[in-house]
């Protein structure tokens, strides 16, 4: 006879158990705790992810094995060799290839000295530019036969 009391007694325990965890079930979609948790698949997070890596590859940590300036004279001597190269290149073309290989020599050497005077490494650079422009313009223009003009210092 006891079993018979504690009959409704449990089914009401059951329906109240199934009745809280529907309750929590429904209240936890509603407030969708998914969408508070960091998406780390986020393709927009990849992305600056990626762009933070490329931006700190892409900044020096120190002393790197090509200096900008070293780079910037190889380029000037790869142009040289080319026009030095040239078929049509004339001995006074020669002459003056090797001066501006010798001005190039010299931008190098105040690159690396420690107080090297900013306004002479721009007239420097400023000249090697335009001799090298003034030399560019005779291979283009085809004036070859004539007398070179004396660089600017």
């Amino acid at each position: 006879m006891r079993a018979i009391k504690h009959k409704p007694l449990v089914a009401v325990a059951l329906l109240i158990v199934l009745l809280v965890t529907a309750a929590a079930a429904f209240v936890f979609d509603l407030v969708d705790f998914e969408d508070q948790r960091p998406d780390l698949y986020n393709p927009g997070r990849e992305a600056l992810i990626e762009a933070e890596w490329q931006l700190r590859q892409s900044v020096p940590h120190g002393p790197s094995e090509n200096d900008p300036s070293d780079l910037t004279a190889q380029q000037v001597y790869d142009i040289l060799d080319e026009l030095e190269k040239a078929r049509d290149a004339e001995p006074a073309h020669r002459e003056r290839i090797g001066r501006i290989r010798a001005r190039v020599a010299m931008l190098q050497q105040v690159d690396r000295e420690v107080h090297a005077s900013t306004l002479r490494r721009t007239e420097l650079y400023d000249s090697i530019v335009s001799e090298i422009d003034e030399l560019l313009s005779q291979y283009t223009q085809g004036n070859l036969g004539q007398q070179p003009t004396e660089p600017r210092n």
